[in-house]
């Protein structure tokens, strides 16, 4: 997965004109979305993120005018009791685990993350405050609260571990994570999979972190990757925060009932969270340690 060192010079799109960008091509629209910091503003307790009414009647709309997926690194238990019902095509664990497909990982690759998790958590057994994250094709090392020294002395120890003993595994440095994760499993297999099945489609796929940048590498050119924030990225497109995202695709939905005649449709209600803006409501929950889904 290459990230540039350089942000792009280029500023935010704005959502409207990128919507209608993309309503353009009229061609068959594959939509992938990561949730959190994309859909959803990151908070500190993960568990708290779930979907608001806006957000459900957005998703639940562009579903009836494109394939919709949403592909996170949460479980896919979690994605499915949020998201049922909406006509969403749902793929958990960063891409390792799909609804329509059994779950990318083999017998012996599971049976080497659960050696790395056991050899993870002596670390963590040693410095308060960190933990060890098991998933389906990955194990994670968080450190986010322990204090500083710990932290830093934890995290060294566990990618010396992870390279000594397990140097078929990509590490992937996080805020205040330190995750080792299956070379060919990450979300830019999805986009493969989608383009195989479609020969003839456009895909757009938005999200906001390292993980997703597997996406945007995958897209073809004549596609939009689009990430959310100004941090480095290999993404041709940017937008500013959730708000943004909402906004693009409450647009595209309607641009996309317009281009197929259905002029009469009442408009999708802007249904604002109480408390204010996203960005604003969630402001005081936002961690900026968390990039781990």
């Amino acid at each position: 997965m290459a990230t540039p060192s350089i942000l792009h010079h280029r500023p935010f799109d704005n959502p409207l004109a990128l919507a209608a960008e993309i309503a353009d091509r009229k061609a068959p629209l594959q939509i992938t979305l990561d949730y959190d910091g994309t859909l959803f503003p990151i908070v500190r307790i993960p568990a708290t993120a779930i979907p608001d009414q806006e957000l459900r009647k957005i998703l639940a709309d562009l579903s009836q005018r494109c394939d919709l997926h949403i592909v996170s690194g949460r479980p896919m238990n979690e994605l499915k009791s949020w998201f049922a019902g909406l006509g969403i095509h749902l793929h958990a664990e960063h891409g390792a685990v799909s609804e329509r497909q059994a779950a990318r990982i083999t017998v012996s690759e599971e049976a080497l993350l659960a050696e790395l998790a056991k050899g993870m958590q002596l670390t963590a057994n040693q410095y308060p405050g960190t933990r060890v994250e098991v998933k389906k094709f990955s194990c994670c090392f968080h450190y986010r609260n322990a204090n500083s020294y710990d932290g830093k002395t934890a995290s060294a120890d566990i990618r010396a571990y992870i390279t000594k003993n397990f140097p078929t595994l990509q590490i992937l440095e996080g805020k205040k994570t330190v995750e080792a994760r299956f070379h060919h499993l990450h979300k830019g297999v999805v986009i493969q999979d989608l383009l195989q099945e479609r020969a003839t489609c456009l895909i757009v796929a938005i999200g906001d972190d390292r993980t997703d940048e597997d996406m945007f590498m995958a897209v073809p050119e004549e596609g939009f990757s689009i990430v959310v924030g100004g941090h480095p990225s290999n993404a041709r497109y940017r937008l500013r925060d959730c708000e943004d995202v909402r906004l693009l695709l409450r647009e595209l939905a309607g641009l996309i009932q317009y281009s197929a005649g259905q002029q009469d449709a009442t408009p999708l209600p802007l249904l604002k969270p109480q408390g204010g803006a996203i960005t604003t409501r969630f402001h005081r929950d936002r961690s900026p340690d968390f990039i781990s889904v």
